[in-house]
């Protein structure tokens, strides 16, 4: 019974990792080049990427603490999905650039506030069926790997109006998918058949902001921010960088592929190879190997180079990501996951995601390449940081056994 409830957790979690991974990877290596076809400047490119991302801070925590407060993440997560869909059916006829500012932010704003649940559903199935989280995940990242694959290929043979209709297809697949969750959940009994014992639900939406009270979460969400928005200039600008260069979508789309595949294997291995490893551990290799990364990428390498460099993604990002998720499974109660990967998300993947891609936009026009050797200097940053955050986890620790120690020893 529970080894029947484990599979159709894990296989519900991989898919919906599937169907949003699908549309991030065309829309992270494509869509900056459908705004091109557009007519749209390096600075309005940046601005319509970036936008969404800083107007997350209003409209992820909102849907995150909605799925938490009516405990049904199942049905909030497509209603978003739905959202993001309509979105983007909008943008197919040829609009002016205001238009396409308000319909794609609306469409990524509600697309992205779909993976803190995701995640908040991965994070549960590790409390209650001690599913591994990056088995789950790199489902996500194989489908990632698809998108740009395919995506470079119909962009090359199709034109830049195909990568919208991709996306679009990969949001029909996450309505669906998350359809599908919410009638295997009805079926089981509800969303949360193993409910363990909540707050009140009055009171669920104070107390999630108590976790903004909290040093070690704040540093937490800080540390993953500075590292994460070290990929700013090559999530706006790599794909269409390395087109003036003269390499084809195809080419482009293996580049892409071979970063996400280097964070498939770290993902499969970490737990074997890296159990012992302290998450802020995690978050200070993220930061290291983007202070090596982004300088070289800078310099405009040979392809094969460029290639090797690619690979540091699995520490860039995944190490980054891990150390993120296990920290939040100790930090954070059951009843609040999705508010905290909300939270998360919307400073890491948002605000300061958002403001480093608006910025690298000017860079990347005066600068061109210039602008990731910049991004290294954010990892150098983040890197710092993560060993601040090391330390005051330690000294949370180590305060939490000794109030243990003096209540029993009354």
């Amino acid at each position: 019974m529970i080894a029947g409830a484990a599979g159709q957790h894990a296989r519900l979690v991989a898919l919906l990792y599937v169907a949003f991974f699908f549309v991030a990877g065309i829309h992270l290596a494509y869509f900056p080049v459908w705004l091109d076809g557009r007519g749209l400047s390096p600075a309005e490119v940046s601005i319509v990427l970036a936008v969404p991302q800083i107007a997350r801070i209003l409209i992820s925590p909102a849907v995150s603490m909605a799925a938490d407060h009516l405990e049904r993440p199942r049905l909030v997560l497509t209603l978003a999905s739905a959202g993001a869909l309509a979105a983007c059916l909008g943008l197919m006829p040829s609009l002016t650039m205001p238009s396409v500012l308000v319909l794609a932010g609306l469409g990524l704003c509600f697309f992205l506030s779909t993976m803190p649940l995701i995640d908040a559903l991965a994070i549960e199935g590790g409390r209650r069926f001690g599913l591994d989280y990056g088995r789950m995940r790199l489902w996500g990242s194989w489908s990632f790997i698809v998108a740009t694959l395919a995506g470079g290929s119909a962009v090359e043979a199709m034109g830049a109006e195909s990568a919208l209709w991709l996306v679009i297809a990969g949001l029909v697949a996450l309505v669906a998918v998350g359809g599908s969750a919410i009638v295997m959940s009805t079926r089981a009994g509800g969303e949360n058949v193993a409910r363990t014992k909540r707050p009140a639900a009055g009171g669920r939406w104070w107390q999630a902001l108590d976790l903004l009270a909290r040093p070690e979460f704040l540093l937490l969400v800080a540390t993953s921010s500075v590292i994460q928005a070290a990929h700013a200039a090559y999530y706006a600008f790599g794909t269409l960088h390395w087109t003036g260069l003269g390499h084809g979508t195809t080419v482009i789309g293996l580049l892409w592929s071979i970063g996400v595949l280097s964070e498939i294997v770290f993902f499969a291995l970490a737990g074997r190879l890296l159990p012992g490893w302290s998450a802020a551990g995690l978050l200070m290799v993220g930061g290291l190997a983007a202070m090596v990364r982004w300088p070289l990428t800078a310099l405009d390498p040979p392809l094969a180079v460029l290639a090797v460099l690619q690979v540091l993604h699995g520490l860039t990002f995944g190490a980054a990501h891990l150390g993120v998720i296990r920290l939040m499974a100790v930090m954070v109660a059951p009843g609040r996951s999705a508010t905290a990967q909300a939270l998360h998300g919307t400073m890491a993947g948002g605000v300061v995601m958002g403001a480093a891609i608006w910025i690298s936009g000017g860079l990347y026009e005066s600068l061109g390449s210039g602008a990731f050797a910049i991004m290294g200097l954010l990892g150098c940053v983040g890197a710092a940081l993560a060993v601040l955050l090391g330390r005051l986890v330690n000294e949370r620790a180590e305060q939490r056994i000794d109030c243990r120690g003096d209540d029993s020893a009354t």
